[in-house]
């Protein structure tokens, strides 16, 4: 199914969830869309242009508030290096899910333009597994070892 906004996304994730066991989300689609739409090009002026923005929808949090035994896990890109774990930790919390995968910025060999990452899988049980630099390869594996072990635990959703 293909989307062009957060609200479509959220529709989709939305229509799809009750037949998943696990949802994975890895990043917002976006925090904040304009608040009024142009029907036509904004032409250029000598004034200034301000652009008034409005928060989307927490699509996981959505999700996450009717997930019964389905596992939902979620990740979170900190650069706070003193309360990261406690931003994540709260995300948990807030978002109703089952773990988290916390992504620190600026750490050598790990980001968006490296090939490698170093995580820390962080669970709603308090559970903490601070990863080695891995491939991300190696760092997804790590992650569905975790779901496949919660299913387990939890067994699958019937409905």
């Amino acid at each position: 199914m293909a989307v062009q906004t957060a609200a479509e996304m959220r529709d989709a994730v939305v229509e799809h969830f009750p037949a998943c066991d696990t949802l994975i989300m890895a990043a917002a689609v976006a925090d904040y869309r304009p608040r009024q739409v142009a029907s036509q090009k904004v032409k250029k002026s000598d004034d200034t242009f301000s652009l008034e923005l409005e928060r989307t929808e927490d699509i996981m949090r959505t999700v996450s508030e009717s997930k019964d035994h389905r596992i939902v896990v979620g990740f979170a890109m900190e650069s706070d290096v003193e309360n990261a774990e406690q931003h994540a930790r709260d995300k948990v919390v807030k978002k109703n899910l089952d773990f988290i995968a916390l992504n620190m910025v600026g750490e050598p060999g790990a980001g968006f333009a490296e090939d490698t990452n170093r995580v820390t899988l962080l669970g709603s049980d308090g559970n903490r597994e601070a990863l080695d630099i891995m491939s991300k390869d190696d760092v997804a594996r790590r992650i569905l070892d975790r779901v496949a072990a919660l299913l387990n635990t939890n067994g699958p959703v019937d409905d």
